[in-house]
């Protein structure tokens, strides 16, 4: 194998490597040289909150192709370039918002969309997969006309596999209710079952034709499915009613059950696919830790353990096999635990290659060494980049966000400070340009109370940073990713010591020095929105204003909306998750019970299709301190969804959360 250096930003110039889309340098080369014109002059707003100019690389079994979304003149492509030819077809799937790319042979590309419906007058988000022969300029969706199948909606994971005629696609999804006048997904008239089936297609990506390769009356949470020859070994269900847990195995004589959990609620094992031999199959578990745990059971229900080093493992299954090949972590490569012998030997070119960096694996070939890298560090902001180990030839596929030129890169420091209580709190914290001496601060904290963040490129931290804000991101207590002590420290107290986790932290940053307590702002998405309006409505004197995106407000109306999106289940694994951070009262640390005595600005800003979220959250607490005279601004981003998933949005919500920090909290 042949060992080569790549250049950083040199070679989005194509100065000693190609670049597979030249306009990709170009889209960003007016804001990166407005940028570049003066030390002093950040980037515009928009170069980070454009959606990313390369996105979801994908590579084709045999290596010859790549896929990937990209924008151009304001519009959402999908690219299918042939790496030999440089030659490059485009395609665009209206309506819809692209959530994943795959190949699902050498000639056709697989993507996953999402749509916002309403149904019955509510919100819910629509998983399609669409399969396009983008030089051909032909498309198919998956489970379109399929007999007695009255809805394209896909779920669970999306697998290639090969049959007799080539490769095929496979996905789950739903069987209609028999002897029920509906109609299929083509708008022929159907007769369904009693009760909805979970059902597993696999699908010619030429043709769209599906035949089923399994159904079952349980709720199928996923399938293990071997790539050659296109078989079915493993399912898992989950009876949310009843709690009960079930792993099955395909043998030589059907299916058999495996392992069953009753009382399964919250922490229900997770069937991830296919074992390291690509007959066992591999599960999820949390260790005593809280980490990800993973072991193999066979087809006699025999399980052996997976050891790890210790923190957050998930798995890289082979592209030609299906079967386990690695688990990557949260940082760069060379810590990946890996098992495939090939894989193996390409790490240490990569890094060598791309030395100093965060290089994450992205995708890979049916031959481990065509692959894919994402990586970020130093002066880059994030690269996608195409090894090809087998002649030793390397690719840009683009910069991610070409506007935003490496010396505007800020710096992301990992801190750890003390809560009220002695309890060691992890954090980043992202420093703008120039002297770090009484500056004004955002706090911004995670969107969910187990998530956790990385120390890597996050646009919004970024811009903020750029704009002269110290970003703060605690990992209060709750988050994962830490070990289920720090984890299980969070239950029973979102609202409690997890936002006073919050307030410590800007204590510390004011006690070194670093932040001037009078600048203080507080910022968040989701669960993060409801801890900010609760760091001005339940806490005072810490905050001068607050930006909610998304957020929750009303906890108690939030929990009746999640219980009625269950079919009125009281003990659904989703609220059982809720309460265990919540507890059972929330009166007390609910935002919008304190709305009326807020005493400084808020803005609210909230997609009028967010089914994760509903909108009214955002307008309750809104009316509440308009009654009270209170000031708050209310934005609402039309026909967005939760995931701020369309560019305009994304733009317009960045600079209406600079501008009122600008106002309230000025740098």
């Amino acid at each position: 194998m042949t060992t080569f250096h790549v250049s950083r930003r040199r070679m989005l110039a194509g100065l000693g490597i190609t670049v597979a889309a030249p306009w990709l340098v170009k889209a960003g080369a007016a804001m990166a040289q407005a940028a570049a014109s003066g030390a002093n002059t950040p980037p515009p707003l928009i170069a980070y909150s454009k959606l990313p100019a390369v996105d979801d690389v994908a590579i084709s079994p045999d290596g010859t192709h790549l896929a990937f979304l990209t924008t151009k003149a304001d519009e959402r492509l999908v690219v299918d370039y042939e790496v030999a030819t440089k030659k490059m077809a485009a395609a665009a799937i209206a309506g819809v918002k692209y959530r994943d790319v795959m190949w699902a042979d050498n000639s056709h590309v697989l993507i996953q969309t999402s749509l916002s419906e309403k149904f019955g007058g509510e919100q819910y988000e629509t998983w399609l997969a669409n399969v396009l022969d983008i030089p051909g300029d032909k498309q198919v969706i998956l489970y379109h006309g399929t007999p007695g199948v009255n809805s394209n909606e896909i779920s669970g994971s999306v697998y290639r596999i090969k049959g007799e005629g080539g490769y095929r696609v496979t996905a789950g999804g739903w069987q209609t209710p028999d002897e029920v006048n509906m109609v299929n997904s083509d708008g022929s008239n159907v007769s369904a079952m009693e009760s909805v089936n979970s059902v597993l297609f696999s699908f010619s990506p030429a043709s769209g034709h599906g035949v089923r390769l399994d159904s079952d009356a349980r709720d199928v949470e996923g399938w293990a499915i071997q790539a050659d020859p296109g078989k079915v070994i493993g399912r898992s269900t989950y009876d949310d009613q009843k709690k009960i847990w079930a792993l099955d195995y395909f043998g030589d004589h059907g299916w058999k059950n495996l392992l069953s959990l009753s009382h399964a609620r919250a922490d229900v094992p997770i069937l991830e696919g296919l074992g390291r031999d690509g007959r066992s199959l591999l599960l999820r578990r949390r260790d005593a830790q809280g980490f990800p745990k993973y072991s193999e059971i066979d087809a006699d229900g025999h399980e052996v353990q997976i050891d790890l080093p210790d923190g957050v493992h998930y798995p890289i299954f082979h592209r030609a096999t299906n079967a386990l090949m690695a688990f990557h972590t949260d940082r760069s490569i060379e810590t990946y635990t890996i098992y495939d012998p090939v894989l193996a030997k390409v790490v240490p070119l990569i890094t060598a290659a791309l030395p100093d960096c965060l290089n994450v694996f992205e995708d890979c070939a049916e031959d481990p060494r065509k692959i894919i890298i994402y990586s970020e560090g130093g002066d880059d902001s994030g690269s996608y980049y195409c090894f090809d180990f087998t002649t030793g030839d390397a690719e840009s596929v683009g910069a991610v966000r070409p506007g935003i030129p490496g010396s505007w890169v800020a710096e992301t420091r990992a801190i750890t400070y003390k809560a009220g209580d002695g309890l060691d709190i992890p954090a980043f914290v992202t420093v703008p340009k120039g002297d770090l001496k009484g500056r004004a601060l955002v706090v911004l904290p995670h969107a969910n109370p187990e998530g956790y963040d990385e120390n890597s490129f996050y646009w919004i931290s970024q811009a903020l940073a750029s704009r002269g804000y110290v970003v703060l991101q605690p990992q209060f207590r709750g988050s994962g990713g830490h070990g289920q002590t720090f984890t299980a420290a969070g239950y029973g107290e979102f609202g409690r010591k997890m936002q006073t986790d919050l307030s410590d932290g800007v204590k510390h940053l004011v006690d070194s020095g670093m932040v001037d307590p009078k600048r203080v702002a507080i910022a968040g998405e989701t669960y993060a929105g409801c801890q900010a309006l609760a760091g001005v409505a339940l806490q005072k004197g810490i905050y001068n204003c607050a930006v909610s995106i998304a957020g929750i407000s009303d906890l108690k109306a939030y929990l009746e909306y999640c219980r009625q999106r269950t079919d009125f289940n009281a003990n659904s694994y989703l609220l059982t998750y809720l309460h265990r951070y919540m507890g059972d009262k929330v009166d007390d640390i609910s935002p919008i019970n304190g709305a009326a005595t807020v005493d400084v600005p808020v803005l609210l800003i909230h997609g009028t299709e967010d089914a994760e979220v509903p909108p009214d959250q955002s307008q309750r607490f809104y009316d509440a301190m308009t009654r009270a005279g209170h000031p708050a601004e209310f934005v609402k981003l039309d026909k967005e969804d939760h995931w701020l998933s369309k560019e305009a949005t994304r733009v317009q919500m960045l600079e209406a959360v600079v501008d009122f920090l600008g106002k309230h909290n000025p740098a």
